[in-house]
């Protein structure tokens, strides 16, 4: 314990790392969510729908409710987010409308945009001002780690109620882990407030908060890069709901087994981003996990019925080389970003990789129900140069 965790590390961040673990294994929708949705009698094309909206929603409320957490409370607004995915979830069992479900997917979105960029940028702050910003780097990485732990359980949970009980109860089990984490970070203080704006006051600043971040990222040009190479990486990954069923139908993999996969690689990807903490060259890091992440799902392309070594290959080392990658990426974005405007760049980062993410799998939706899903995810997967491209004009100052 002593070893693992540097020194004030738990007294900083225990209660994030907590509301990690809880928030993974509990997750247990995640393995089945695209089973469960063609289960109730959506095709691809309609599940893509549905993501793609849940991205639309995001895309449009990212830069507000980025904003409105810079300029009233982070924790505030995560929590708000916490409350409204668990409540969102828990109803759509309720129904088997593609309407009925598209809206609540909506509503799943707006709480992600609620947490997205805030929990970071209340982190980020909390250790800025206990002047702890030598644990920046150690809460990316563990905070995926833990993440993952808690990934080893929820597909476990996942396959025991699958095989026993209706997949319904998966929503509810799901949206209860929300609920929980909302409860947990509520303990945690604000250390650095926002902006002490009434509510009314920080809608009214909104727009030029977020106009600040937008300033901010044409004046960086590393930030620019690193979001067109998510653009680029949304294109190499569109297919990415056809996984899933690929395994299953084409593969020959029984449906309960994917929980059991899914948990064997969560352990893998435990200590995967503890390693990726040990890198100082980041450029080289995300130029090389790219790489490999692009050679092995274009190995999709080669795949056949009963070859379920290989299948496990390029779905697992794609994942783990992206897993290195990750904190990374993040650790260097954080850097690139002012704490004023913190919580609204990261918004608009992450309003273009949804936006971006939610359009192409769109395409990636009505390729998958017309042609082989391995021959989408393969062919998709060179775009994933351009990501090498982008990463390989970054510009980043050696210590």
């Amino acid at each position: 314990m002593v070893s693992f965790f540097k020194k004030h590390e738990l007294d900083e961040l225990a209660i994030f790392y907590l509301e990690a673990f809880i928030s993974g294994a509990l997750a247990v929708i995640m393995p089945f969510t695209v089973i469960y949705f063609l289960d109730v009698g959506l095709s691809y094309l309609q599940i893509s729908i549905i993501f793609a909206v849940y991205g639309i929603s995001t895309f449009l409320l990212e830069i507000p409710t980025g904003a409105l957490a810079d300029e009233y409370s982070r924790k505030v607004s995560v929590i708000i987010g916490f409350f409204i995915m668990g409540l969102a979830s828990i109803l759509i069992p309720f129904t088997n409308s593609f309407f009925a479900i598209l809206i609540c997917w909506v509503f799943v979105g707006l709480g992600s945009t609620f947490r997205s960029g805030s929990d970071v940028a209340w982190v980020m702050d909390n250790l800025k001002v206990n002047k702890r910003k030598k644990l920046e780097k150690e809460y990316f990485a563990k905070w995926q780690s833990i993440l993952y732990a808690g990934f080893i359980v929820a597909p476990l949970i996942g396959s025991f109620i699958v095989k026993h009980f209706s997949m319904d109860l998966l929503w509810y089990v799901f949206g209860s882990g929300q609920f929980i984490a909302a409860f947990i970070l509520m303990v945690v203080p604000e250390k650095l407030k926002s902006k002490n704006n009434s509510v009314k006051q920080a809608i009214k600043n909104n727009f030029k908060t977020a106009k600040q971040g937008f300033k901010h990222i044409q004046k960086s040009r590393n930030l620019m890069l690193i979001i067109v190479s998510g653009i680029f990486m949304s294109i190499g990954i569109m297919a990415q709901d056809g996984w899933t069923p690929l395994m299953v139908d084409f593969v020959g993999f029984p449906i309960e087994s994917i929980g059991y996969f899914m948990s064997a690689f969560a352990a893998i990807m435990v200590l995967i981003p503890i390693i990726s903490k040990r890198f100082t060259d980041e450029k080289k890091v995300l130029i090389i996990t790219t790489v490999f992440q692009f050679l092995f799902l274009a190995g999709a392309l080669i795949l056949k019925r009963g070859m379920f070594v290989w299948a496990v290959i390029i779905f697992i080392l794609p994942e783990l080389f992206a897993g290195i990658r990750h904190p990374v990426k993040s650790h260097l974005i954080q850097k690139l970003i002012p704490s004023k405007i913190r919580a609204t760049t990261t918004s608009i980062q992450n309003m273009v990789d949804v936006g971006f993410g939610s359009l192409f799998g769109l395409i990636g939706g009505y390729l998958l129900d017309v042609f082989p899903i391995h021959l989408v995810i393969g062919f998709s997967s060179f775009f994933i140069i351009g990501v090498v491209y982008s990463y390989s004009k970054l510009e980043i100052k050696k210590k």
